[in-house]
């Protein structure tokens, strides 16, 4: 019986300021609308050009992006935890069970500190036609709309003049969590000294509330739910709930015929196999619906049908090739504007994953300290298809109603190589 846990720290890189750099009142950032005209790329704002960043020259446009991290930001710390049982079955069988657990805290999100609000009172238009007619122009306010989201938020509505230049205000945040527990099982037999056998099993579930998972966030993608982040805890991206790996390695023994010799002693055959059920993926809207200005590949769907896979779920799509199908796109829907969807996050699971290798060899002696290897090599040796996730991969966009569900890639098919090697 083995045992034993510890405590791991991280440190914050200067990888944190990716985005800092770009972000008012140092970075020379503006972001304008898709449908500015060239005759006056500016109209509406203060053109940035020239500008040189200095004490007195920094530079503020209406609703400026701000990214500021607070000075007490903690540093990520994982504990982790394992206790394993061995047993020598035989001289040739040994098998082993272990448990191993982690927690990690202190992971890096962020949150919105001047998040657009929907003013009580005033409607949420739906359809084209009421948009057009209470969103247009953006002021004065008349409805929530998506043209008025600047003029939504905390700050311009507390005080319009004072808070002319702030917009997103994304704060670093340390307060997200992952953990991880699992059971790995696995066994070796060595029958002789010429075969060598080896299987393990995992089962494993990993759960976090960061959509993040490692990577600093840019302004403006926070969670969908600002005020509970624990509200978009979800399968791990890397998370697979059951690994299968199978090895072994065969040598062919020394035969005493002259003849026999030459052609079959000394070749090593080996073998990998592996299957892996699939990840999960996080389905999205692809536009702002909350009409808070959050990033739209955090804002999520509406299930309104238990049936998510498609019925003919690996068949191949019609008239469309390569493709096949998947999920089901009328289990999902758009939520009403001015809310969020009710899928959680990261909990829809894309297909199984498999795949069997080989490879043989075999060395030469062609004289003392010499020696010649060949050696051949397969990968899925069997050329079997391996779906990839649906179109997006772990972030489909339910707004492409062309490609949702359906899956156009695969996985590499049969690839074979082959090596000689002179070693002196």
């Amino acid at each position: 019986m083995r045992g034993g846990a510890g405590i791991a720290y991280d440190f914050m890189n200067q990888q944190l300021h990716h985005n800092t750099t770009t972000a008012a009142p140092f970075g020379g950032r503006l972001l304008r609308p898709n449908t500015v005209s060239f005759d006056d790329p500016w109209a509406g704002t203060t053109n940035p050009f020239p500008y040189v960043s200095g004490p007195g020259n920094y530079l503020f446009y209406p609703f400026s992006t701000f990214q500021p991290i607070p000075e007490n930001l903690r540093t990520p710390k994982v504990y982790n935890w394992n206790l394993a049982v061995q047993r020598q079955i035989t001289k040739q069988w040994f098998v082993a069970g272990s448990y191993v657990g982690s927690n990690a805290i202190h992971l890096l999100t962020s949150i919105e500190l001047n998040l657009p609000q929907l003013i009580a009172g005033l409607p949420t238009p739906q359809t084209a036609a009421d948009i057009a007619s209470f969103c247009t122009p953006a002021l004065p306010i008349r409805a929530n709309c998506a043209s008025n989201l600047n003029q939504r938020r905390s700050l311009y509505l507390e005080n319009p003049t004072r808070a002319a230049n702030l917009g997103q205000i994304t704060q670093y945040d340390d307060g997200a969590t992952q953990s991880y527990h699992g059971l790995l099982m696995n066994t070796t037999w060595r029958p002789n000294s010429g075969v060598n056998i080896n299987a393990n099993y995992t089962w494993s579930h990993c759960l976090a509330d960061t959509i993040f998972q490692g990577t600093p966030p840019n302004p403006g993608q926070n969670p969908p739910n600002v005020n509970n982040r624990s509200l978009d805890r979800g399968n791990c991206i890397g998370d697979r709930r059951h690994i299968f790996n199978l090895t072994g390695v065969a040598q062919t023994p020394r035969f005493e015929g002259r003849a026999l010799r030459i052609l079959a002693t000394g070749w090593t055959m080996s073998g990998i196999y592996r299957y892996t059920t699939g990840s999960y993926m996080n389905i999205t809207t692809g536009v702002d619906r909350s009409l808070t200005g959050i990033n739209n590949a955090q804002q999520r769907v509406n299930v309104v049908n238990s049936n998510v896979f498609a019925s003919d779920r690996g068949s191949a799509c019609a008239g469309i090739a390569p493709c096949m199908t998947w999920l089901n796109p009328a289990a999902f829907a758009l939520p009403a504007l001015g809310t969020n969807g009710n899928i959680g996050y990261t909990n829809v699971l894309g297909p199984a994953f498999w795949q069997l290798d080989m490879a043989v060899s075999r060395q030469f002696k062609v004289h003392e300290g010499q020696s010649v290897e060949i050696r051949g090599e397969s990968f899925n040796i069997l050329n079997s298809v391996r779906p990839q996730n649906p179109v997006g991969n772990q972030s489909l966009n339910f707004s492409a109603p062309a490609t949702f569900g359906r899956i156009l890639n695969a996985y590499d098919p049969r690839i074979m190589q082959f090596a000689v090697k002179y070693t002196f």
